[in-house]
């Protein structure tokens, strides 16, 4: 749930990055692959609409937040920021989900410090 993370969150500022490729090349073909891609889509659509929600409570909350409680007063000032993850993460199988080897965990880690130092770079696009 995304509301808890906001609330407890030290920053203003959180990140959603987005490990799974909002369209894929090719249409999946196998049981396997259909259920795969069913699952990425019903999660994306849950985060969609729990985003759609924090922005609902902010737009209700407007300048009352600012003398209302401390959670009020934290969804109104958060920044939701969003992160696609870089190319070579959206091309693993969904078994790499399941995969704790230190090498992969490693190359996960390198590609997305590289892509949020672009983004940081940007200046928090």
């Amino acid at each position: 749930p995304l509301l808890p993370l906001i609330l407890d969150a030290p920053s203003r500022d959180v990140l959603i990055v987005e490990v799974e490729p909002p369209r894929v090349a090719d249409l999946p073909a196998t049981a396997r692959s259909i259920a795969d891609r069913v699952d990425q889509l019903l999660f994306r659509a849950s985060l969609a609409r729990e985003v759609a929600a924090v922005e609902r409570l902010r737009a209700e909350l407007g300048p009352v937040a600012r003398v209302a409680s401390r959670a009020a007063r934290k969804l109104h000032a958060v920044r939701l920021h969003s992160l696609a993850a870089p190319e070579p993460m959206s091309t693993l199988g969904t078994d790499s989900k399941f995969n704790t080897q230190r090498r992969l965990i490693d190359e996960l880690h390198r590609q997305g410090a590289a892509v949020a130092d672009q983004w940081l770079a940007k200046g928090l696009a």
